[in-house]
């Protein structure tokens, strides 16, 4: 027995004392398909997201440090108070009770770092097309322009890093912002080529390059490339500009609060021959003393002396006057088929409304906004509901 055991454990091999991975994860094995290469860029798309979402997002640090907002608190501290001491490299700079300035530099390198990652690697998948193989590497320099956009934009001149990094360095330098843009921009113009205009949420668009790209141009100075990338967007199809203000929405909410205050406005026009009286009201007499309240009953009592409204809306025109309006518009069609003739007279009466009607007319100070705009855009600085209760128009002569 002794002797079997022996011979047993004289037979072993010590290979069995060698762990064996379950996986290997390195570059060669995981970026030669084009599976593990677009990996990358989720990466880029994820971080992206942080700029906006969060406990003090770093987008807010950049508005309140731009002329587009304003830190407002003056009795207590906060992000933008003593400015100077806020930024400089020794002060908190990647903190949400002070500001998110060194975020950009922290994420912005790395978002570089996938994305050149993506770019080093781009021929070692087997592609199924070029366009495949393009619209990655297309995807992949969006990311790369965008983080060196924000970094240019905040920091100026930065070092710049075109390919990935596989072994520790200490040669970094900055490049003037206007190279490092010139090449982004060089990018980004191939990329606008390849991307497709539509993809999965979070995946870079055609859209989103050409606006991208559009920001480039802006900052090179080069406002007609700037004009015609922007033009790409609006008129691509896919994005179109606004052409309604925001928070439309939820101004109509407030129109559902009741009024009970507010002030009658009068305007008296060719020396005491014209005279107009305007109901306008609100939800509290602090509002019906504010400037805006006031400025905005003036303008439509002027509307209502200029325009000759003759009802605040279409459901305010009598029925009788509508019916007559309809009569001579048919009749004016007369002769053409009856769907045809109907078609026309609706038409003009849909003008009729718009004349006629002091909420549809153009605004006479503005005729690219209706009395409606001018409304809904005080309710939105007010915070109140206002509505045009009444008017009445004068004028000598007229019965």
């Amino acid at each position: 027995m002794a002797i079997a055991i022996i011979a047993l454990m004289g037979s072993c091999k010590k290979d069995f004392l060698t762990p064996k991975p379950l996986s290997f994860y390195t570059p060669e094995n995981t970026f030669n398909t084009p599976e593990g290469l677009k990996s990358v860029l989720v990466a880029c798309e994820r971080n992206m997201r942080y700029e906006f979402f969060g406990d003090g997002a770093p987008i807010i640090s950049q508005l309140i440090f731009s002329e587009m907002a304003i830190e407002g608190t003056t009795d207590k501290s906060g992000p933008a108070q003593d400015l100077n001491l806020q930024i400089t490299p020794t002060a908190q700079l990647n903190h949400t009770d002070f500001n998110r300035i060194g975020w950009y530099w922290y994420e912005g390198y790395k978002g570089i770092k996938y994305a050149n990652t993506a770019i080093s690697y781009i021929d070692q998948p087997k592609w199924k097309s070029e366009e495949e193989k393009n619209a990655v590497l297309g995807a992949a320099y969006f990311h790369r322009a965008y983080r060196y956009y924000m970094l240019t934009n905040e920091f100026g001149d930065v070092p710049t890093v075109m390919k990935e990094v596989t072994a520790p360095r200490l040669d970094f330098y900055s490049v003037k912002r206007e190279v490092i843009l010139q090449k982004m921009k060089a990018d980004l113009e191939f990329a606008e080529q390849w991307v497709p205009e539509v993809t999965s949420g979070g995946e870079v668009t055609k859209g989103a390059v050409s606006h991208l790209l559009t920001k480039v141009n802006l900052a090179l100075g080069n406002f007609d490339d700037a004009i015609a990338s922007a033009s790409r967007v609006i008129d691509g199809g896919a994005h179109a500009l606004m052409t309604q203000r925001f928070g439309v929405d939820k101004e109509k909410k407030k129109e559902q609060r009741v009024t009970t205050e507010g002030r009658i406005g009068t305007y008296i026009h060719t020396h005491g021959k014209l005279g107009v009286m305007v109901e306008l009201n609100c939800e509290t007499d602090f509002v019906a003393k504010n400037e805006v309240f006031q400025q905005l009953l003036k303008d439509v009592c002027m509307q209502v002396a200029a325009a000759k409204p003759i009802a605040i809306r279409r459901e305010d025109i009598p029925v009788h006057i509508i019916e007559e309006q309809k009569k001579i518009f048919m009749e004016e069609a007369k002769g053409k088929p009856t769907n045809i003739a109907e078609k026309i007279a609706s038409g003009k009466m849909d003008s009729f409304y718009k004349e006629r009607c002091l909420l549809e007319q153009p605004f006479i100070k503005d005729s690219a906004r209706t009395i409606q705009d001018l409304l809904v855009a005080s309710i939105a600085k007010i915070g109140e509901n206002i509505k045009i209760n009444r008017f009445v128009r004068f004028e000598v002569g007229e019965c």
